[in-house]
């Protein structure tokens, strides 16, 4: 039976494709030279290692925390801003339930810019809520949600999570100074 393989060539820095076939006088041999494939296969091979740290830097620097959510609020990924604005380590929430974070009085928001009641699949939909932080407290977060269940690669929900804690405070200040 016929064996295919390929093979560089170092001293030419040439890649060629092989194909040995048995016959009646021994073996043929054919071989086809694959250098430009291998180079534009190595070269897009680059740039998405350059792409994929591009993202990872851009997403772990961000100020704000980035997470994804499966369809259920199970949390799979959430950025190390997380510590900063919650104190929690992105490892210990993976896996969790977002609803054990959330003020009792807004899971129905959260459960709502989940479930995409009130969108489309691609739309961005801001809400307030409140999220637990590790010493107890309550936190002001403005959570933007993009629903990609339909995209086999992403397959939940896209979160954006800003802290608007000192918003929120000044705004309540504002309205006691006024009344």
């Amino acid at each position: 039976s016929a064996v295919m393989f390929e093979a560089v060539h170092p001293p030419l820095d040439t890649w060629v494709e092989v194909h040995a076939y048995p016959s009646t006088e021994g073996l043929e041999i054919q071989a086809r030279d694959i250098t430009p494939g291998v180079r534009a296969a190595e070269s897009l091979r680059r740039w998405a290692r350059i792409d994929e740290l591009r993202f990872r830097t851009l997403v772990e620097q961000t100020a704000d925390i980035v997470g994804l959510l499966n369809a259920d609020g199970t949390i799979r990924y959430v950025s190390k801003a997380v510590d900063r604005v919650l104190g929690y380590g992105p490892e210990a929430l993976i896996g969790c339930s977002v609803f054990q974070f959330v003020h009792p009085d807004d899971r129905l928001i959260l459960l709502r810019l989940i479930d995409g009641n009130e969108g489309h699949e691609d739309d961005a939909m801001p809400v307030e809520c409140r999220l637990r932080h590790t010493d107890g407290e309550w936190c002001f977060i403005e959570l933007t949600g993009n629903r990609q269940l339909r995209d086999p690669d992403i397959a939940g929900l896209v979160v954006s999570a800003r802290d608007i804690t000192w918003r929120k405070q000044m705004e309540r200040e504002l309205q006691t100074r006024e009344a």
